[in-house]
């Protein structure tokens, strides 16, 4: 006779054993994600060079030496944006980023010569940033995906070693969680300069911006936004994957069991 009084208990601790082994990890990972479809905001012809972006975030591992921090974006420009165009953004988690200086940093992407200059941002809703040299945190060459028939720039960057800058309590860096807010200007005739490599001009004369604050975001598993994050590859999740198979069986068994008797 089969003592389903031990069955049961065999199938608890085997889901317990589970939980345990997934559990937290997964409790230490998050993602979050925000889209919006049409133009920008005033009425130059730069404003109607956007028609969607995706902005997502992602932690893994939060609070351990393996901490990462990813950062993505899917934006769709009319074509002609693309050709010498660019635009520069900032991202909070929440408020409106203008006046917050040593908080967060401001993304300058040139995509004529597709390049992604890091700037610690000053607070101004302006792209001068740039004016003080030593503000620069990351300079990264052939970083943007770009499909100049259809104007899509979709890109992703490991911003980790930014976030953890020791700026003081307020640094964010480039992050977001479940609010986040946007400053985001762009243009179809980008004026650039360079110097020893560094960015040290960045100027939109036909602009079109979308700059909101407390804006509620999607919260999605990060290994969906950012398949390449640590801890991602299937094969780590092995060990649980089969507990979870056995505890499986183990439930059809008693199921069968039962049947007969």
């Amino acid at each position: 006779m089969t003592n389903f009084k031990t069955l049961s208990t065999a199938i608890a601790v085997a889901g317990i054993a589970v939980a345990g082994l997934s559990g937290p990890a997964m409790a230490q990972d998050h993602g979050f994600s925000y889209e919006r479809t049409g133009p920008g905001q005033n009425n130059s012809r730069g404003a109607k060079l956007l028609e969607y972006f995706e902005f997502n975030y992602g932690v893994f591992h939060e609070g351990t030496k393996d901490e990462q921090n990813l950062f993505g974006a899917t934006i769709d420009f009319k074509p002609e944006l693309v050709k010498e165009g660019g635009f520069w953004l900032v991202l909070s988690d929440g408020p409106n980023p203008k006046g917050n200086m040593r908080e967060y940093a401001i993304m300058y992407g040139d995509l004529e010569n597709n390049r992604l200059s890091i700037f610690e941002y000053n607070g101004k809703n302006s792209s001068n940033s740039i004016k003080d040299p030593a503000r620069e945190l990351a300079d990264i060459s052939d970083v943007f995906n770009i499909n100049h028939d259809t104007g899509v720039v979709d890109f992703e960057i490991d911003v980790t070693s930014i976030n953890s800058l020791n700026f003081g309590n307020k640094w964010d860096g480039i992050a977001f969680d479940e609010k986040i807010g946007v400053w985001f200007h762009f243009g179809d005739d980008l004026k650039q300069k360079y110097k020893n490599g560094q960015l040290t001009k960045f100027e939109l004369p036909h602009q079109g911006w979308v700059d909101f604050s407390y804006k509620h975001t999607d919260k999605v598993p990060p290994c969906e936004l950012f398949p390449g994050g640590k801890g991602c590859d299937p094969t780590e999740v092995s060990e649980p994957g089969t507990l979870a198979l056995i505890g499986m069986g183990l439930i059809g068994l008693a199921a069968s069991r039962r049947r007969k008797a």
